[in-house]
């Protein structure tokens, strides 16, 4: 087996040079000559280029069985999250540490693969996606670079594939959408027209992937920075239909950055309620989500928010975030009226069901009427801050 050797060093970030990381890193290192465990992926790209990351995943050449033994023998709680993939995680002090076994590919179907176990940093490196991805650090800062590739990769800010960007993508379709994120978050030059030219060929293949892996993925290219540029590419090389079940009517601009989930999905959708309903169908959007995606487009379609009461009552009944994002698809709000949008306190009904019960009303649908004749009440008078059961029935 090759040994590793170190290509750079850099100043750890404090997620990875914390305590209890210090501490697990020692503990599966013990007092091996070559790295027992490193940090890979995310963590240690993102702290190449100095920037945040949100995880700290570890990779190790010890077997599952072997890290819950080591870690469960100093007290760690270890839990076996993906044990047939090699993976465990570790919980200190609250923070959950995903530990994998190197591994190596044994039969893979485009969805799912078939894993053995390997102590081979180098075989490990070659069944990941993107070069960039390849690199590992240990807790000393050290950089290794396995596929002799990464490093030159993540500083000309390049997205390419580990090896045949076509036998890469058969592995796992999901590296098709995975290419176009990563391509709109790092890459700084054209695209490779041989990877555009593999994602395409393999594109129709989108549709054997589950709608989670599909939805999980697809929104994150949705909120990028450079979300509708990357959308178009997808498009013009006819990838973006077999994501959403249709194609785009018109070409997209760039999205106010402001612009929240739901209004970038309703621009993908131009507006069209049949398009939305059959995107929130065939994406995994939770019943919550879909409900706001539905009241945005309803919100959009009317005529409301053209005056201070309206925006009062929208903010009231849909909140300030879906009021905020129907303004930035259709706008109509008048200057006088943007700090009334963006600052109005919004007020909770100040009548409740027990203040009519204490009054002699009986639980039932009396009282829900009556709940509801007062809401209007207090709404048509413009949210009072003062108000009574007492007022008078109708509006």
């Amino acid at each position: 087996m090759p040994q590793l050797v170190p290509s750079k060093t850099i100043d750890l970030p404090d997620h990875m040079a914390c305590e209890s990381v210090t501490w697990l890193m020692n503990i599966l290192n013990q007092d091996q000559e070559q790295p027992a465990a490193l940090f890979v992926g995310g963590c240690v790209r993102n702290a190449l280029m100095d920037e945040p990351a949100s995880d700290v995943d570890i990779a190790t050449i010890w077997t599952p069985d072997e890290v819950m033994e080591l870690l469960g023998g100093q007290g760690i709680k270890v839990v076996p999250t993906g044990v047939d993939h090699g993976t465990v995680t570790a919980v200190i002090d609250g923070q959950n540490y995903e530990v994998t076994t190197l591994r190596r590919d044994v039969e893979t179907d485009g969805r799912r693969a078939v894993v053995a176990f390997t102590k081979d940093w180098a075989e490990d490196a070659l069944r990941r996606d993107f070069t960039i991805n390849t690199l590992l650090c240990d807790k000393d800062g050290l950089i290794y670079d396995p596929s002799g590739q990464g490093i030159d990769d993540l500083e000309a800010r390049r997205i390419l594939f580990v090896g045949e960007p076509s036998e890469r993508i058969a592995e796992d379709i999901l590296r098709i959408l995975r290419y176009f994120r990563f391509y709109g978050l790092y890459d700084k030059g054209e695209p490779d027209d041989a990877i555009l030219n593999a994602c395409a060929q393999a594109a129709d293949q989108i549709d054997t992937l589950s709608s989670e892996r599909i939805t999980q993925e697809f929104s994150k290219i949705m909120m990028s920075p450079r979300a509708a540029e990357i959308i178009m590419l997808m498009h013009g090389y006819d990838i973006l239909k077999h994501v959403l079940g249709f194609d785009l009517k018109e070409d997209l601009q760039a999205f106010d950055q402001d612009m929240g989930f739901e209004a970038r999905f309703l621009q993908i959708c131009s507006l069209d309620r049949g398009l939305l309903d059959g995107l929130c169908e065939r994406l995994s959007f939770s019943n919550k989500r879909k409900q706001k995606l539905r009241d945005l487009f309803s919100l959009v379609q009317s005529e409301e928010m053209q005056t201070e009461h309206s925006i009062k009552r929208v903010l009231y009944f849909y909140g300030r975030d879906l009021a905020i994002q129907a303004h930035l698809i259709k706008g109509g709000i008048a200057d006088e009226y943007y700090d009334l949008l963006i600052s109005w306190p919004i007020p909770n009904f100040p009548i409740k069901a027990a203040d009519l019960m204490d009054q002699g009303l009986e639980p039932g649908p009396a009282l829900g009427k009556r709940l509801k004749e007062l809401e209007a009440q207090w709404i048509e008078q413009d949210f009072p801050g003062e108000f009574s059961t007492s007022s008078k029935r109708g509006a």
